[in-house]
């Protein structure tokens, strides 16, 4: 054997190993990529999963919120525009309406554990979507559901407690109730100071009215999205 034909093989020797070595770097760097691609996945489809969940539940209570504020606007028109003649009973359920507030909070652990560790949904449109409904939307609601509330612990409650005799206050799992143990005095509700918190109360709730219907929308939009969007990963 030749000292050339030796350094030949020792060449294609080297060649060959090192489009191994090659091979070898290029199969471990392919299959990490699926892998973090693959884990990257199962936690996209991990977090829209607890989204999906909230935003059923958010569906059920806003929509529950959306009956509740209705009756709350009846109750203080009612007693607004004195058309209560029927019983006591009646006149406490419309008292006891005046002096509740909106208390329906939208759930936010997938949002939370989207942003906490900092998980970019890979359909951008959708990402957005969901960054629009927990932050723009849930931030209007909220502001607007914490006017109510500090209007109607911090004005009218006082005011009621101060200027109605007669009045009882019982407490119960949901909180502390109002009403008269016999007819008032007529002009107590007539007089102005009460009027004007009805009528200030009324806009509020309306207010907050308007704001849930639209958040209810917009959860019966972004579940809709999430749930056609969740269908990719079982293909």
């Amino acid at each position: 054997m030749t000292l050339i034909t030796m350094n030949r093989r020792g060449i294609g020797y080297f060649m060959a190993e090192l489009l191994i070595v090659t091979l070898g770097v290029s199969i471990s760097l392919f299959m990490a990529n699926q892998l973090d691609k693959l884990k990257r996945q199962n936690t996209e489809y991990e977090v829209l999963s607890v989204i999906k969940k909230n935003l059923q539940r958010d569906s059920l209570m806003v929509h529950y919120q959306i009956m509740v504020l209705d009756k709350l606007i009846d109750y203080t028109d009612r007693l607004h525009a004195d058309t209560i003649k029927e019983s006591l009973d009646s006149l406490n359920i419309c008292l006891d309406g005046v002096c509740s507030y909106s208390s329906t909070i939208l759930t936010e652990v997938g949002f939370m554990e989207m942003t906490n560790n900092q998980i970019v949904l890979s359909n951008d449109t959708l990402y957005r979507a969901v960054l629009d409904y927990y932050t723009t939307t849930n931030d209007l609601f909220r502001e607007w559901r914490d006017i109510d509330k500090k209007y109607i612990l911090d004005d009218v409650i006082p005011f009621v407690i101060d200027h109605f005799e007669n009045l009882t206050i019982y407490d119960t799992p949901e909180g502390s109730r109002f009403g008269f143990s016999e007819w008032p005095d007529e002009k107590s509700l007539k007089q102005h100071a009460f009027q004007n918190r009805l009528v200030t109360n009324l806009i509020y709730k309306k207010n907050i009215l308007a704001i849930t219907k639209v958040v209810e929308q917009k959860n019966n939009q972004l579940l809709t999205f999430v749930q056609k969007d969740l269908t990719r990963f079982k293909k």
